[in-house]
C-alpha cells in the first residue's frame, strides 16, 4: 500500500528482500520486470549474506555482476553454469573460488 502513495528505494527494497525472504521468485522476477527504483546490488548482498542464493542470483543478474552470480552457482552447486558465467566474469577471485569449490566437491 505504501509503495502506491510513494516511489521509493527503501520501500522497493525492503519489498524485494520480503519476496525473497518467503521465497516467492516468480513474485520477485515479475516485480523487478517492471518499473521499480530497486538497487539490485545492494538487495542482492543482502540475499547473498542471508544465504537465499537463488533470489541473490536474480538480483545480480539485472545489476550484471558476473563474479557474484557465479559465486551464486558454487553456493547452489551449479558448477557447469559456474564456469560459464567465470569465463564472462574473467577475475582471478572468481576463478580461485570456483576451482576450490570443485575440488571440494571432487
Amino acid at each position: 500500500m505504501v509503495r502506491d502513495a510513494t516511489k521509493d528505494v527503501n520501500i522497493d527494497n525492503a519489498l524485494t528482500f520480503a519476496y525473497s525472504k518467503l521465497g516467492k521468485l516468480q513474485e520477485l522476477e515479475s516485480f523487478l520486470s517492471n518499473t521499480n527504483s530497486t538497487d539490485c546490488q545492494k538487495v542482492g548482498d543482502r540475499c547473498y549474506n542471508s544465504r537465499l542464493f537463488e533470489a541473490a542470483k536474480i538480483f545480480y543478474t539485472i545489476a550484471k555482476n558476473n563474479s557474484k552470480i557465479a559465486s551464486c552457482l558454487i553456493q547452489l552447486k551449479e558448477y557447469t553454469a559456474a564456469i560459464e558465467i567465470a569465463k564472462k566474469a574473467n577475475t582471478t577471485k572468481t576463478w580461485k573460488e570456483l576451482c576450490m569449490a570443485c575440488v571440494a566437491a571432487q
